[in-house]
């Protein structure tokens, strides 16, 4: 008769533990498909003075045969073992845990808080945030710039940027780079803004985040980091980017980890707008609750760049205005400085926005105006000025518009 095991149940995985036997059986990297819940299983021995290896192997846990295939493996390692009834243990746990989900909760009004920022106002705690842009934007060195923020914690960031109160480690899983490109990034940035040395929690990644999920949750938990920084969102998917179950089974094992995240990506621009999405299936936009797009503006041979970051989605509140930076590079030097987005970026604001800009030069006919601002609809530019007029913004004076005087204080 099998003895009761001791189960250690973690998020995503399980530990089986039975003294009697001396033996320990880890099942992880869960599955759930149409063929049923697959899991790799890991059977150790504990008993003293014996082989620690037992036998490894993935199972379809709803299977029988291969449960009695799995058995007769054991078996042939040792064989003073009920491994059939082991299995059906296992099994059966792993699935009745993993199909009931999480437990319920009952949750009231009184005493919520709002929503916390890891960085203010970039990196909302406990979710998910996308940067997505074209190639060569500048992502890869600005996550490791807020990875500074977060990780020192940097106060008088240059950035205008609200980081942690306490220091907070990041664990940065590089799908595109290598270790030495990141090392280098730090000296110059540190070098460049006078920062103290400060380590970060790095890992050369090429397997699927879903694939890796277990191994990457246990480096959370031992390096006690809240901020996990995936570089870029596509290798990490894996598989067809443009079919849902990759992106489906990436954002399953991020929400495992229950951590705050941060995660690079390409961009796509439709043929039918000049809207741009992150690169690939919809659901990395409908399953990320804070998507922020960049964009570069750098002239040939510069050895600056200028960078916008345009909030895109915000599914806790209203989305934040432009934020603008500016990074210059010398040879072993990275410096950093907030800049106002509207310098180089004012086609990628709103037309009221720009209307504003255009007007500060003086007063324009609505004719001047679209000739300035290059818009080719009337009726579009005559709500928005009438939207501005109503405000208090502009003013009509014949067929000129022009800003409207600074109220005064009464």
């Amino acid at each position: 008769m099998i003895s009761e095991p001791k189960v250690t149940n973690d998020t995503g995985s399980y530990l089986f533990l039975w003294e009697r036997e001396g033996i320990a059986c880890h099942v992880g990297r869960i599955k759930d498909s149409r063929e049923g819940l697959s899991a790799d299983l890991l059977f150790k021995t504990t008993a003293p003075g014996s082989s620690t290896h037992l036998h490894q192997a993935r199972l379809n846990l709803t299977a029988t045969r291969s449960r009695k295939e799995f058995a007769h493996h054991l078996a042939g390692r040792r064989d003073d073992v009920d491994w059939e009834a082991v299995l059906e243990q296992v099994c059966v746990y792993v699935v009745e845990k993993e199909r009931e989900g999480e437990p319920i909760e009952e949750i009231w009004p009184e005493g919520a808080t709002p929503p916390r920022y890891l960085l203010y106002p970039l990196i909302p705690e406990g979710i998910p945030t996308i940067i997505f842009g074209e190639g060569a934007s500048g992502k890869s060195t600005l996550a490791l710039i807020l990875a500074a923020c977060a990780i020192l914690p940097w106060e008088d960031n240059p950035l205008g940027l609200i980081p942690p109160k306490d220091a907070t480690n990041v664990l940065y899983l590089d799908y595109e780079s290598d270790a030495q490109d990141i090392k280098w990034k730090l000296h110059a940035l540190c070098r460049g803004m006078g920062l103290p040395s400060f380590p970060l929690h790095y890992r050369r990644s090429f397997l699927p985040l879903a694939d890796d999920v277990d191994q990457i949750r246990a480096i959370l938990r031992q390096k006690n980091a809240h901020l996990l920084i995936v570089d870029s969102l596509g290798m990490a998917s894996g598989g067809d980017l443009n079919s849902t179950e990759p992106t489906l089974r990436f954002f399953h094992a991020l929400r495992s980890l229950n951590t705050t995240s941060l995660l690079t990506a390409h961009t796509a621009k439709s043929e039918l707008t000049k809207t741009k999405t992150v690169f690939g299936s919809s659901f990395f936009n409908f399953l990320t609750r804070s998507i922020w797009e960049v964009k570069k503006a750098q002239e040939l041979e510069e050895d600056s760049l200028s960078l916008a970051l345009f909030h895109r989605k915000f599914n806790r509140g209203k989305p934040f205005k432009p934020l603008g930076f500016r990074f210059s590079f010398g040879e072993d030097t990275l410096t950093v400085a907030r800049q106002d987005a509207r310098e180089d970026f004012l086609d990628s604001f709103p037309l009221s926005i720009r209307v504003l800009e255009a007007l500060k030069g003086g007063s324009l006919t609505r004719a001047e105006l679209m000739e300035e601002l290059g818009e080719t609809k009337p009726d579009t530019l005559s709500q928005i000025l009438q939207r501005l007029k109503r405000r208090g913004q502009v003013n009509r004076v014949g067929d000129a518009w022009g800003l409207a005087a600074p109220r005064e204080d009464t």
